[in-house]
C-alpha cells in the first residue's frame, strides 16, 4: 500500500485460499496527452510497482513473492474478469520461474506449444530408455527445452509430464523379472511424487533428470549381472515357441529382452555360431519338413503354418537349406 501511495495510487488486499494475496488496484488518471483512443497504461504502471514490491521483499525478508497481473478494467464489473486473468497468469510460475511480475496480455495459453511433437519426443524418449540407448538422454533434452520454449500453465504442464511418467511405465513393464520390479516398485513412485509436488520448471527438470540417470545407471547394472548365457538361452527359447509369427524379428525380440538389435545380434552370433536370420529360417524349415512328410496339406498352406507370410521367400529359405524345392523334398522324402 506504501509503494502504491507513493506512485498516487490506492490499493486494498485481501488473502485468499491457498496462499495468496489479492490486490486491487486503483491508479490516478495520467495528466499527460494521449493520442485519440489510446487508453493508459494501466497495467504497465501496476508492473512497476510489483517490480519495486518484489525487490523490497527480496531484500528485507527471507522469502520471495511472484505477482501475477490482470488485464485494466474501468468499472467494477471487470473486476472478476481481471481476476481470472491473474489466476490464468500465476499458472505460468512453473515454467517462467517465480520472483517475478506475470503479465496476462504478454502470455499465450499454450501459443507456441507443438503437442503432436512433444507426445512424439515423450515416446521416443521412454523406448530409448528402456532399451539402455543413449539417446534416452537427447529426447530428454529436446522434451524439457520444447516446454521452456513454450511457456505452459502447471496443470499443463504436469498434464504432459503424467504422460511422460505413463509412457516410462507403460515401456518398462515389458522388460523382464528384476528390471521391471525395479521400475515399478521404486522409480515409478518417486516419479509420481516428483510431478506431484513440483513448483517451478527448474525444480522439475532436476528431479526428472537425477532421477533418470539414476535408474539409467542401476538398470544398466542389472542387464551386466544378467549372465549372457542366460539371456541367450531365453531368446533361443522364445524363438523355438513363436517361430510361427510373420512378424517374429531381431527388432522385436531385441525390444522384449530390452537389448539394443544390434547388441543382440553380436550376442546371438558369438553365442550360436550363426546369426538370427539363418537360425529362424532353420527352425522354420526344420518345421516345414516334419509337415511335407506327415502331411497332404498344400505346401502354400505349410508356408504359413511355419511363419512365411510370402510363399517365395519360403520356397528360397528352404531350397537354400535343404538344397531341394518343398515339392523336390516332398517327393523325395516319400520315395524312401
Amino acid at each position: 500500500a506504501e509503494l502504491a501511495a507513493a506512485r498516487g495510487a490506492w490499493l486494498w488486499a485481501e488473502w485468499l485460499p491457498g496462499g495468496r494475496l489479492g490486490l486491487l488496484l486503483r491508479l490516478p488518471v495520467q495528466p499527460r496527452q494521449r493520442s485519440p483512443g489510446e487508453a493508459p497504461d494501466a497495467v504497465g504502471a501496476a508492473s512497476a510497482i510489483a517490480e519495486e514490491l518484489i525487490a523490497w521483499i527480496a531484500a528485507h525478508l527471507h522469502c520471495t513473492v511472484t505477482v501475477a497481473l490482470g488485464g485494466a478494467f474501468d468499472s467494477p464489473a471487470g473486476i472478476a474478469r481481471g481476476f481470472r486473468e491473474a489466476v490464468e497468469a500465476i499458472g505460468y510460475k512453473s515454467s517462467l520461474g517465480g520472483a517475478r511480475v506475470l503479465v496476462g496480455r504478454d502470455l499465450h495459453r499454450g501459443a507456441a506449444a507443438d503437442l503432436y511433437g512433444v507426445l512424439r519426443t515423450i515416446r521416443e524418449l521412454a523406448r530409448a530408455y528402456r532399451l539402455g540407448e543413449p539417446q534416452w538422454r537427447d529426447r530428454l533434452e529436446e522434451l524439457l527445452g520444447g516446454l521452456r520454449a513454450a511457456p505452459l500453465p502447471k496443470d499443463d504442464l504436469s498434464g504432459l509430464m503424467n504422460v511422460l511418467a505413463y509412457q516410462l511405465l507403460r515401456e518398462m513393464m515389458e522388460l523382464p523379472g528384476e528390471a521391471k520390479e525395479l521400475w515399478h516398485g521404486e522409480a515409478a513412485p518417486r516419479l509420481g511424487a516428483a510431478l506431484e509436488h513440483f513448483d517451478t520448471l527448474d525444480e522439475l527438470e532436476t528431479s526428472v533428470r537425477s532421477l533418470l540417470s539414476e535408474y539409467a545407471v542401476r538398470l544398466k547394472l542389472l542387464r551386466e549381472s544378467r549372465s549372457s548365457h542366460v539371456t541367450l538361452q531365453e531368446v533361443r527359447a522364445f524363438i523355438d515357441a513363436n517361430y510361427i509369427d510373420p512378424d517374429l524379428s531381431l527388432s522385436s525380440i531385441a525390444d522384449r529382452f530390452g537389448l539394443s538389435a544390434s547388441y543382440l545380434s553380436r550376442l546371438f552370433k558369438d553365442a550360436f555360431g550363426q546369426n538370427f536370420v539363418d537360425y529362424l529360417a532353420g527352425i522354420r524349415v526344420e518345421a516345414a519338413q516334419a509337415l511335407l512328410r506327415d502331411t497332404e496339406d498344400p505346401i502354400r498352406e505349410i508356408a504359413t503354418r511355419v511363419g512365411y507370410a510370402n510363399y517365395m521367400s519360403f520356397s528360397r529359405a528352404f531350397k537354400k537349406i535343404v538344397s531341394a524345392t518343398p515339392g523336390e523334398y516332398r517327393i523325395r522324402s516319400r520315395a524312401t
